[in-house]
């Protein structure tokens, strides 16, 4: 990765705003705009286009892209965020899942899913709901998986039985 062009970053006694700040090379960008305030407050937006994701992290079979953005605001102890994101070909081991979409919102120590979806052709998986959890940027925030209720709706069709193994260990590791 290489900077895209100057850093454009302007620092003044409450944070520092990100007029322009862009990395990446010929394919992949990395862009963040906004505004990030010493007092632990931020309204901020992170894009992330056809970024290869592989050298980091084992989920991924092939160098696949990742897209999305993520928009930021509110003090660290209590951030809201918006998630937009898809995979390509998203892989866990061996076995290629499908491609992968996410629209999410994280608020008030509550992750919304609008809709998580894997299309495994022929087969599509499906998530939405709510989940408690503190995504909370601060060291004082220990109980990050609440006791409280959740509600989850799981959808799943398919004809291929490959993805039960991801779940059922085999007869003969038992």
């Amino acid at each position: 990765f290489y900077n895209k062009g100057q850093l454009q970053v302007a620092i003044d006694s409450l944070g520092f705003d990100l007029a322009r700040a862009s990395i990446g090379d010929s394919v992949a960008e990395l862009t963040a705009a906004g505004r990030i305030n010493y007092d632990e407050t931020m309204n901020a937006r992170l894009d992330v286009d056809s970024i290869r994701v592989a050298p980091w992290l084992h989920l991924f079979r092939k160098d696949v892209p990742v897209d999305g953005y993520a928009s930021l605001s509110g003090p660290f102890s209590a951030p809201v965020f918006d998630l937009t994101g898809t995979i390509d070909s998203l892989a866990y081991r061996d076995l290629t899942l499908g491609d992968f979409v996410l629209i999410a919102r994280y608020e008030n120590q509550l992750m919304t899913i609008d809709s998580c979806v894997i299309d495994a052709h022929p087969g599509i998986y499906r998530a939405s709901g709510f989940l408690p959890i503190d995504l909370a940027f601060t060291a004082d925030s220990l109980n990050r998986l609440p006791d409280q209720p959740f509600n989850l709706t799981l959808f799943a069709h398919d004809t291929r039985f490959d993805l039960v193994s991801l779940f059922m260990p085999s007869v003969e590791d038992l």
